[in-house]
């Protein structure tokens, strides 16, 4: 393993203890665990509109790995795509248009950070053609959703008049 392997693989377990995943680990790891949930926890984890537990979001943790462990840009998103594409779902697929706004969602409202979400999971697919074509679909849904009523400024205009 690589020492940028390393780095990559030390930031996503750390970004597992922080979310409570790693379990019969050293009692350091949990400190820094712990530390990382009250530190981080808010600004780094996805938080589950069911039951406002934190989760895995690949990109708050692609975020945690440049912002807080240290590693560019680069080596953390193709760390984690590698990470993400042996994961695999075996349920059944949402509508494409439900799965664009749940990344909207997960993304905090920020549309860039939304299409950031679907173009890394696009890359983690690419291996299964079936479900590269459905993320597709998803980030075709991202790019020509309407979240607010279009602006009309002709109307604030003519109001002044």
């Amino acid at each position: 393993m690589s020492d940028s392997e390393k780095r990559i693989n030390d930031g996503i377990q750390r970004y597992y203890a922080m979310l409570g995943s790693l379990h019969g680990v050293p009692a350091g790891v949990m400190r820094r665990a712990e530390a990382d949930r009250i530190t981080y926890g808010e600004i780094y984890g996805g938080r589950s509109a069911v039951d406002g537990e934190i989760r895995w979001s690949s990109l708050h943790v692609l975020r945690f790995l440049v912002e807080i462990c240290g590693l560019t840009y680069a080596e953390a998103r193709a760390g984690l795509v590698e990470e993400l594409s042996h994961w695999r779902s075996t349920g059944p697929l949402p509508e494409p248009e439900a799965l664009a706004r749940e990344m909207f969602t997960t993304a905090r409202g920020n549309i860039l950070d939304a299409m950031v979400l679907a173009q890394m999971e696009l890359d983690c697919l690419a291996r299964d053609p079936v479900r590269s074509l459905y993320m597709r679909d998803v980030l075709r849904h991202l790019e020509t959703m309407r979240f607010t009523d279009c602006y009309d400024a002709g109307k604030d205009w003519r109001e002044l008049s």
